[in-house]
């Protein structure tokens, strides 16, 4: 049940709980991803998370943060997927929260006036050593991997509620790592879509070259193997107009009907956050 539980979350919002209302407006308070630097790694690795975030209509509000890590099967659902109960668990970040400061060095712009969508500094995680992550397991489960989660909960004073979410990172010995795909542009009639429309417009994701990687996948119920290629799917949000789609697949396009005008002082932010499946994602923000 677990993890038909988390596959329905990442079906829905790909980072723990679904947002209230319609998932494809930038609105409320919310986390929209969260990029590990390595979604596949060994035991005892340094990597980096980068979450993004959206609070759009919050004029700057100070926010709180607070990031923990354990083993995945230590979360309990009862416990609003939390680490709490983990034995192994690690305090990786409490804090107020502010954008990244050097923005062109992982293509993200930073959670920043006017439009507070974008990414927060770079939180560092040590992944735990093999007799905590590899604990019982055998070594084909380790060949394949085991995951850690990065569990996540943002608030802001006066809000009733905080907002949750989680990352999976496998770790694992197989030495063919899982990598992030690469989402670096929105296309328009082949072009980049870089101004304001005024029209509606059908926007494609373009992906980086090696972005659809071929894995093996394993059934155990057969105990048959398949290699198969990455299904990339993007999952698309906006601040004003409407997307006709919230997920499209590999290199399927989305509809965008723009709005008349812009009433709030800020730009028009369009999201596309693509996961391949296996634990790796990117972020493409434009501001307009």
């Amino acid at each position: 049940m677990k993890w038909l539980a988390f596959f329905l979350a990442l079906f829905l919002f790909g980072c723990g709980d679904s947002p209230p209302g319609d998932k494809r407006l930038l609105e409320k308070l919310r986390i929209l991803a969260v990029v590990a630097s390595s979604p596949e790694a060994y035991p005892e690795q340094s990597i980096t998370i980068i979450p993004v975030i959206s609070d759009i209509n919050g004029s700057g509000r100070e926010l709180t943060l607070k990031v923990e890590g354990c083993p995945y099967e230590d979360i309990v659902e009862d416990d609003e997927n939390t680490c709490r109960q983990s034995k192994h668990r690690a305090e990786l970040f409490s804090g107020t929260v502010s954008g990244h400061l050097s923005p062109d060095s992982i293509g993200i712009p930073a959670f920043s006036s006017p439009n507070y969508t974008g990414a927060l500094k770079a939180i560092s995680v040590v992944l735990p050593e093999s007799d905590i992550i590899f604990s019982d397991k055998s070594g084909f489960q380790q060949y394949l991997g085991v995951n850690y989660a990065i569990t996540l909960e943002i608030w802001a004073n006066g809000l009733e509620n905080s907002v949750k979410g989680y990352k999976k990172v496998k770790v694992s010995v197989n030495t063919r790592k899982n990598l992030n795909p690469d989402i670096n542009d929105f296309l328009y009639k082949g072009q980049s879509f870089l101004t304001f429309p005024t029209d509606d417009v059908s926007i494609t994701p373009g992906f980086g070259q090696g972005s659809q990687e071929n894995y093996t996948s394993y059934d155990f119920s057969t105990g048959t193997q398949e290699n198969k290629d990455e299904t990339l799917t993007v999952s698309w949000m906006v601040s004003d107009g409407d997307l006709r789609y919230y997920n499209t697949e590999n290199e399927n396009s989305v509809s965008f009907s723009p709005p008349v005008k812009i009433e709030a002082a800020r730009n028009l932010v369009l999201v596309g956050v693509v996961r391949d499946g296996r634990g790796g994602t990117d972020v493409l923000i434009r501001y307009y």
